[in-house]
Formats: C-alpha cells, structure tokens, sequence
C-alpha cells in the first residue's frame, strides 16, 4: 500500500471518528498530581490534507477543488507534450536510416545492396528473404511517415 493510500486510509478514519479527545493534566486541586483526565473536545471534521489540525475548513472548498483538478490536468498535458515531443523526435531519427543511402546500415537502399550482393554469389533464398525484408521496411516507412505527420501535427495544436 502506498504512503498516499495510508494517509487516505487513516485520514478517513479520523473523519468517521469525528471527535478529538485530549489528555491534560488535572490542577492539583481537582485530582492528585500526574493523573491524565480525559477532556472532550467539540467534534470537528477532518480531511486527508488536515488530520490533525483542529482549524475550520478552508472557505471556497470547491473553487480549490476546480483549481487542484486544473493544475493535474496541465501536468498531465505537459506529460502528454512532452511524450509527443520525444515520439517525434524517435521517428525523425529513425526514418532517416531508414531512408538512408547503401551506406547506411538499417536503410532500405542497404537491404537492396545485400539483396543483391547474395543474388550475385548464388544465394538465392537470402536474395529473396532480404528483398522481402526491404519491401516489408519500405511500407514500414511509409506508414511512419503518416504517424509521425500526425503526432507532430497534435503536438504543434495541444502544446
């Protein structure tokens, strides 16, 4: 159970309990020295954010309510934006070895040379699984394109 959940827990419970009770020490007078003497206190309501404050709710308790809620919502949007942001980042990058030359490994032009290279040694089922490979990367490519135009595009509306 986490610390937030206990807090919860035991902040509902003292809610439920509703009245608070204090241990004083008596005046000389009324009992002998040192004896606890159990006083009630008037029954008070306590939230989560005050177990242990004997102070009045604050006024204005949904207004605070609104205004908590507004500050987890842009959090969450600048979580969002900035997920959004690596996202496209990730696809840049990796469309570009994608679509890079013969010299880079990964792209489709690499593929192809290989392709080649063991069709020109003999090795036809390689030949032919390499090809399939490049095609297959070919159409990847083109289907990140569109997903990366539209993560870049929600991220320049929300952000």
């Amino acid at each position: 159970m986490s610390n937030r959940t206990m807090f919860a827990t035991a902040g509902t419970g003292v809610a439920a309990l509703g009245v608070a009770v204090v241990f004083a020490v008596a005046p000389a007078t009324a009992e002998p020295a040192g004896r606890p003497v159990a006083a009630a206190v008037a029954p008070t309501t306590t939230t989560p954010s005050t177990v242990g404050s004997t102070a009045a709710p604050a006024p204005g308790g949904a207004a605070d309510r609104s205004e908590r809620i507004a500050r987890q919502e842009g959090r969450a949007l600048r979580k969002a934006c900035h997920r959004l942001e690596r996202v496209d980042q990730r696809t840049d990058l990796w469309l570009a070895r994608v679509n890079g030359g013969a010299d880079v490994p990964g792209s489709v032009a690499a593929l192809k040379a290989r392709a080649a290279a063991a069709a020109k040694a003999g090795d036809a089922e390689r030949a032919a699984t390499l090809t399939e490979r490049a095609e297959r990367r070919a159409a990847n490519a083109a289907e990140m394109a569109e997903l990366g135009d539209a993560a870049a595009k929600a991220h320049a509306e929300h952000c």
